[in-house]
């Protein structure tokens, strides 16, 4: 069948005008250039359908040296999430490459698993002469250090990373590969292909990139064998996210079945929307899963933060109800908020220590009370109608 290309269609005073779009030649590009634009623009790989719990976006750098022999990865980003993903761009004229694709960048995936915080950091450093900190800071608004350093080691530890294949077309043996691994009960990670297709308007220099995320894999996790072969992956079909979260707040705390009772309770209560983030965390919405109406996230080691719902680029009016819902809260519990500058981040303390779910299981009837209140007061500001 023949291959359709794509027309921009623009309304004059008295007609409309077709410009057809015509392919760049594969002379005109690399794979270098695939590997710049992407970096450049992480919106062409379609992170979010690849991974749904996907946070805010940074690139980190290009040609990251993931081992001693002089391989590198070409492409590396960080989520909010303190997630990586790793991209790894091929031609389709390239077919040698084409064939080696998926294992090339499994390989890379288990190489940067064994990292940790510190040890990403100083290679980034060296790379771009910024710490990782910075690199993220300078896409994503009002980090916290610490939580992000911790999120960053514990989805290293494990193996929490996202890999995605890139390219202007994508041949038809890595389609048949990975859709394989679909059913391959060993296979990590998760994987998603991109094909960017490249075009240009007749007689112009201007490149317009279509991304279309082909297909991607069932999610799996990697965990570490705690023995000798602490360096090797043991490779395990995931649980459903809800039930591994409870399952590590249960070692993390012992207080699984109580938190259970108490999300299940508030969010059929308050018709709220339990969003579960890749097992690592539980967040409360009310209605939507935009997180700047989220009423509480808890993480997997049971610590309580709330996200968005206080921002800075928010109306005053719904800051302040936001704020006065927090503020409640913490003065309940005996916690001091800790706003950042933004406010998008609120991370709860105790005398330095942050604000556990121990503590806030003493007394749910108070933040039941707390979240209706402030669930009325935003849906009279018409938010959620």
């Amino acid at each position: 069948m023949q291959e359709l290309n794509p027309v921009i269609i623009t309304k004059g005073k008295e007609k409309y005008n077709v410009q057809l779009l015509e392919k760049l030649p594969e002379k005109d590009y690399n794979e270098s250039y695939i590997q710049e634009i992407i970096i450049e623009n992480s919106e062409l790989l379609r992170l979010k359908e690849i991974d749904v719990s996907c946070g805010r976006i940074a690139s980190l750098c290009r040609e990251f040296p993931v081992d001693s022999s002089g391989h590198s990865i070409d492409d590396l980003f960080i989520d909010s999430n303190g997630v990586l993903t790793i991209v790894e761009c091929k031609l389709i004229r390239n077919h040698q490459a084409t064939r080696e694709v998926l294992g090339q960048i499994l390989d890379y995936a288990k190489e940067i698993v064994k990292f940790d915080y510190k040890e990403l950091n100083n290679r980034i450093l060296k790379k771009e002469k910024k710490s990782l900190f910075e690199k993220a800071s300078e896409m994503i608004d009002c980090l916290d250090q610490e939580v992000f350093e911790e999120n960053v080691n514990r989805n290293l530890k494990e193996g929490r990373i996202n890999l995605v294949i890139a390219g202007d077309r994508i041949s038809r043996n890595v389609e048949e590969l990975v859709t394989f691994l679909n059913g391959y009960t060993k296979m990590s990670f998760k994987i998603g292909v991109v094909e960017i297709q490249l075009y240009k308007l007749i007689n112009s220099k201007d490149v317009i990139a279509i991304p279309n995320c082909l297909f991607k894999t069932v999610e799996y996790r990697l965990v570490r064998l705690g023995t000798e072969q602490d360096e090797k992956d043991n490779i395990i079909k995931p649980q459903d996210k809800l039930e591994l979260f409870y399952e590590k707040i249960q070692k993390n705390t012992g207080l699984a079945d109580k938190l259970r009772t108490f999300v299940d309770e508030i969010c059929y209560e308050n018709h709220l929307v339990k969003i579960i983030g890749r097992g690592e965390s539980i967040s409360l919405n009310i209605k939507t899963e935009d997180e700047e109406n989220n009423l509480m996230s808890i993480s997997d080691n049971g610590r309580v933060s709330f996200f968005g719902i206080t921002a800075n680029n928010l109306p005053e009016n719904k800051i302040k109800i936001g704020r006065e819902y927090i503020d409640t809260l913490c003065k309940a519990f005996g916690a001091e908020a800790n706003y950042n500058e933004s406010g998008w981040g609120v991370y709860p303390k105790i005398k330095g220590e942050r604000l556990n779910i121990k503590t806030i299981l003493k007394d749910t009837e108070k933040i039941k009370d707390e979240v209706r209140k402030i669930v009325n007061s935003l849906e009279q500001l018409n938010d959620f109608t």
